[in-house]
């Protein structure tokens, strides 16, 4: 096939190209510090957005060269296709279908009316990003309503060893360890994820009870207003990294 006799729809596979390339560039130049991350997640959501509408258009070719039986349509708007749903099924997967509609809030915490105090983290955090002040009772209840599972974690272990055993499940999830003080209980640490170079920060609050201790945890964004079900997701897995599950 010469360059002339290609059919038109391969340049829906090039602008595909195109615009994936525009949202792989956003996390790129977002990680290297040449875009804050505002601009940076905005470029990928239009690439990825744009990139779905082309794909929709050309499922739509796809449809009209049956009925024209333009057979030669076909196999680039497959591909242009697959190129723009492929991101958004994988978007969806990744984050959970059920965290896009939890509420805007990016704090949580297994102690909503006493929540465990950053103190390393706040030496780490710029005056533009997120607060690490607890927003207080209206956040909490939409915690509540979004995290029913969210909860303290009570142990029988005396508060040196479930110190310890928080120690290591913070070292085996792969956290930065921040600064860790026995005498108060406190660890902190900060997770970072994969795509974008997120920072998120953790406290890890152990306390004495009459039957063990009490682990309570909270995570919060360095940024964004919606962390879509991050924080909570990251607790749980911290306290089943602590019981060994």
């Amino acid at each position: 096939m010469t360059e002339a006799s290609k059919p038109w729809t391969r340049w829906l596979l090039v602008l595909q190209a195109l615009l994936l390339l525009l949202a792989a560039l956003g996390p790129l130049s977002h990680n290297l510090d040449l875009l804050p991350f505002r601009p940076a997640f905005l470029a990928m959501l239009l690439g990825i957005g744009l990139a779905f509408v082309v794909a929709v258009v050309a499922l739509l070719v796809l449809l009209w060269s049956w009925i024209k039986r333009a057979a030669h349509w076909r196999t680039y708007a497959v591909w242009a296709a697959v190129a723009g749903l492929a991101p958004v099924l994988i978007v969806i997967t990744a984050v959970g279908p059920k965290n896009f509609s939890v509420p805007p809030i990016h704090d949580i915490s297994t102690d909503t009316a006493n929540p465990p105090e950053f103190v390393a983290a706040r030496r780490e955090r710029s005056a533009e990003q997120n607060s690490l002040e607890h927003a207080g009772e209206k956040l909490a209840e939409l915690q509540r309503q979004a995290y029913p599972e969210v909860a303290p974690m009570l142990s029988d272990l005396p508060v040196d060893r479930a110190f310890a055993r928080s120690l290591a499940a913070v070292e085996q999830l792969g956290w930065q360890l921040l600064a860790q003080d026995p005498a108060s209980g406190r660890i902190e640490a900060t997770d970072e994820t994969a795509l974008f170079g997120f920072k998120d920060d953790i406290v890890i609050r152990v306390a004495p009870t009459a039957e063990g201790s009490r682990i309570d945890t909270r995570s919060v964004s360095r940024v964004g207003q919606s962390d879509l079900g991050a924080n909570a997701a990251r607790i749980l897995r911290f306290q089943r990294a602590f019981k060994g599950e």
